[in-house]
């Protein structure tokens, strides 16, 4: 999306066993994080079918839940970032990103597919 260069270790040496073999494969931009993006629309895509299909019945649990997930979520930006793929920046604009996208997929168009789907029925 924007053309912003992935970050490169102070001391190649020193971080030459966090990298390993794969950072070589990575030719594309640094900005937005994917990986940061993919793990932020499971855990929102997952709070919310399970708001729907109201498994979350008491507070307590809603919030054990919540945590989870945030903390999962963090857990693969931080990542991210302790591998020197991303910087921080680029892991919350890619995590931000998929939150609110997946927030909008659930408010304007999983009410309208639920609908024709319960139609079908």
């Amino acid at each position: 999306m924007w053309d912003r260069p992935r970050p490169t270790p102070p001391q190649p040496n020193k971080f030459k066993h966090k990298n390993g073999t794969l950072r070589g494969y990575e030719n594309n931009c640094s900005m937005p994080s994917g990986d940061s993006a993919q793990g932020a629309v499971f855990a929102t895509s997952f709070y919310f079918l399970l708001s729907e299909i109201n498994a979350l019945s008491e507070f307590s649990e809603y919030f054990e839940i919540l945590y989870v997930l945030i903390i999962f979520s963090a857990l693969v930006c931080l990542a991210r970032v302790y591998f020197m793929c991303h910087y921080v920046g680029d892991t919350i604009i890619g995590a931000s990103m998929s939150f609110f996208s997946t927030y909008l997929i659930y408010q304007y168009v999983f009410p309208v597919v639920y609908k024709q789907l319960q139609n079908l029925v």
